[in-house]
């Protein structure tokens, strides 16, 4: 889906008038090029640096838009795998997410902590559950799970007999609440069996059918009581990491189950059975001079 989402873009591109520069194309090739060295000599990077600049290069290959060239997703998967080989890759985030909301809320200048703080906290947010939601790791599991509990900005509900307007007293207030980014974050991580439907793009309704289920799930595996496992991986999890089977009968097994790479394909195929080709095509000529613009904002700085 994302080969044929990319195409799109390229026709509409050409059909518009826009086109790649032989400037904008080598650009792209030195920005893989630039992500996948790294990705292949992590420790080259200095300790502090090494989870931000892994997961910026995550999320930048992981957008069919910024690198519109061969290589993308085999940089992608490599970048992954350096990230979730790293220590701490989970906890980096939730630790920026609570030092970031810890400086705002304790901020006495209204001015600053509306400003630059308020910018601050959502940019560590986004940041995080962008990148979470492409880490299938156990920690990961444990971090977006103890944020699903995380819902002391989340407003509260409407009076009875009034009107919801919930939706807008969360946008007054400036951020999301963590609970429901873990949520959305869940909603699009690779796990077998979910304990609710996934999708790519959440609402608030969503969230207040699916939430619980999610929380019970979470639970669950806290207490022991069940494991979970990824797309295209035949191994068992719990937090603490792999469970009933050694780490080389799971290498053993893959050779016998479709790759990642494989699953991930068929998911976004179903996607697009569910969702109307002709949706996207309509959307896609209203929106193609921001999109191409978004592109080379994104790919800006590598």
């Amino acid at each position: 889906m994302r080969t044929l989402f990319v195409l799109l873009i390229y026709l509409a591109a050409r059909c518009f008038g826009f086109e790649y520069t032989e400037q904008e194309l080598q650009e792209m090739q030195e920005g893989l090029t630039h992500w996948s060295e790294l990705a292949e000599n992590p420790d080259s990077i200095p300790d502090g640096d090494r989870i931000a600049t892994l997961a910026l290069g995550l999320r930048k290959t992981a957008d069919p838009s910024i690198y519109v060239v061969d290589g993308r997703a085999e940089v992608h998967q490599a970048l992954r795998d350096a990230l979730m080989k790293t220590p701490g890759h989970a906890l980096y985030f939730q630790e920026n997410i609570r030092a970031a909301r810890s400086q705002m809320k304790s901020e006495p200048d209204m001015t600053t902590r509306q400003g630059p703080l308020l910018v601050k906290y959502n940019s560590a947010q986004g940041d995080a559950f962008k990148t979470l939601e492409l880490l299938p790791s156990p920690e990961t599991v444990r971090v977006l799970g103890e944020f699903l509990f995380d819902v002391e900005d989340l407003v509260p509900p409407s009076p009875p007999g009034s009107v919801d307007d919930r939706i807008a007293r969360q946008r007054d207030q400036g951020y999301v609440d963590n609970s429901f980014r873990a949520f959305a974050a869940f909603s699009r991580l690779p796990l077998l069996s979910p304990p609710a439907p996934q999708k790519r793009f959440v609402s608030v309704t969503d969230y207040e059918r699916d939430s619980n289920a999610w929380c019970l799930w979470f639970e669950q595996i806290k207490a022991g009581k069940r494991t979970f496992r990824f797309e295209g991986d035949p191994q068992e999890y719990n937090l603490q990491g792999p469970v009933g089977v050694t780490a080389a009968a799971a290498e053993g097994s893959l050779k016998s189950v479709t790759p990642m790479a494989n699953s991930a394909a068929a998911s976004e195929e179903a996607s697009a059975k569910r969702w109307p080709l002709w949706v996207a095509l309509g959307a896609l000529a209203a929106g193609v001079v921001a999109y191409v613009g978004k592109r080379r904002a994104g790919r800006s700085g590598i």
